[in-house]
């Protein structure tokens, strides 16, 4: 005779239902996958393990790409202001060598003037280099 107080579970239990949830592995469908999971769970971890560590290198590897190449950038856009600063500093020594004939007062004023804020400028320049770099 049958027993009266069994019971009887179609589909999957919900123990089963939330183990599979937190295992959350696609090819474990039924108790025997878990049970088969259970078995090979070391292996299976190390596989990931692995895995992870060869990702995180794999990023690792990229980024010291990128910080290489981000320094090259660098060291180019550096260079390329320091020589236009370099050259601004020529032209305004040049034009600051550059014969001043007077014709009067008011010219030979202005080009005191011009003299003195071209200075300023040229000292500006080089006091300020590295941080205008």
């Amino acid at each position: 005779m049958p027993e009266q107080n069994s019971a009887r579970i179609c589909g999957q239990s919900g123990a089963l239902k939330d183990l599979l949830k937190i295992i959350d592995a696609p090819k474990i469908q039924t108790l025997e996958d878990v049970l088969h999971f259970r078995k090979n769970y070391a292996v299976v971890r190390q596989k990931k393990v692995n895995d992870s560590i060869a990702q995180v290198k794999l990023q690792i590897s990229n980024m010291a790409a990128e910080l290489n190449q981000l320094k090259l950038e660098r060291e180019g856009v550096a260079k390329s202001k320091s020589e236009e600063l370099t050259q601004t500093i020529s032209r305004l020594e040049g034009e600051l060598m550059h014969s001043m004939s007077t014709a009067n007062f008011f010219t030979e004023f202005y080009y005191k003037i011009k003299k003195w804020v071209q200075v300023r400028k040229i000292k500006r320049f080089k006091n300020n280099f590295q941080t205008i770099l």
